[in-house]
């Protein structure tokens, strides 16, 4: 997530915990820090969000028909222009091939992004929702993800 993040957003808490009731959680330290994509150039200047609500709709499909749309960002300002994207990203439709790669800090934004796609549908799951706290996980793996329009998020840079 850091990798795609402008040098001006920063994620200051990151905690994974149980889905029950229970008080489980636990600080993710490494997860924490400023953003480290950095914009084209030959010395790369900070790279900046375009505002702090702009984020992507990025909308997910599991292998038994269910979907989910997530807001991801912010995104930098460079890539965006009257609220579309300068390039399109690329589609992630199947699971990808494994080992992935790991995302760069590199110029591309746009890769970068559509390997953090990649990664969210190889490394992890659908969790359906309607299930008790603390009762049996319905899930389902990831089969597609696709970025469907730039959006606003209420929050700011908050992502969950």
């Amino acid at each position: 997530m850091k990798n795609i993040l402008p040098t001006d957003a920063e994620i200051f808490f990151a905690r994974l915990s149980n889905n029950n009731t229970a008080k489980d959680s636990r600080f993710v330290r490494a997860a924490t820090g400023a953003g480290t994509h950095v914009g084209p150039g030959s010395s790369p200047p900070p790279t900046l969000y375009d505002m702090p609500q702009a984020h992507l709709l990025v909308r997910f499909e599991d292998t038994e028909g269910g979907e989910v749309s997530r807001k991801l960002g912010p995104i930098p300002d460079y890539v965006v222009t009257d609220e579309r994207l300068t390039t399109a990203i690329t589609d992630v439709v199947g699971m990808p091939a494994l080992p992935l790669g790991a995302i760069g800090s590199g110029t591309d934004w746009f890769a970068n992004f559509n390997l953090y796609m990649q990664m969210l549908v190889a490394y992890t799951w659908h969790v359906k929702s309607g299930h008790a706290p603390g009762g049996t996980f319905q899930y389902a793996a990831w089969q597609n993800a696709y970025v469907i329009r730039t959006c606003i998020k209420k929050g700011g840079r908050v992502f969950v």
